[in-house]
């Protein structure tokens, strides 16, 4: 059952290659800081290890959607859909130190 129906191709779109340049300068960026700071350091903080899972499970979309000669395999897409997770989980820690948001945040972080 497919909810939307869309034609897979193995090309890059426009966006995909904006976001290929933003995630390329996070993964250098991260590469750096772990060269500078050690394995150590660098990896005692979670949003670290928030980071490197959403570099890595882009760059494997990025490599499957390439890879891919299935019109209906969509694993490209599942790897973009964790590492958008992992990017959000950042956009929130960012807006939990808000004025305004914060509470908001983390009143929804609690809500279970």
């Amino acid at each position: 059952f497919v909810l939307v129906q869309h034609e897979h191709q193995n090309r890059l779109t426009w966006a995909e290659c904006i976001l290929s340049c933003s995630v390329l300068s996070t993964s250098i960026s991260e590469l750096m800081q772990l060269i500078l700071d050690g394995a150590g350091e660098y990896f005692s903080s979670s949003w670290n290890w928030f980071r490197v899972l959403a570099c890595g499970l882009f760059w494997m979309g990025l490599y499957c959607k390439k890879r891919s000669v299935d019109d209906m395999d969509l694993s490209d897409e599942r790897y973009y859909a964790a590492a958008l997770f992992f990017m959000w989980m950042q956009v929130l820690h960012l807006l939990s130190v808000h004025k305004a948001l914060g509470p908001l945040v983390i009143a929804f972080s609690r809500m279970r």
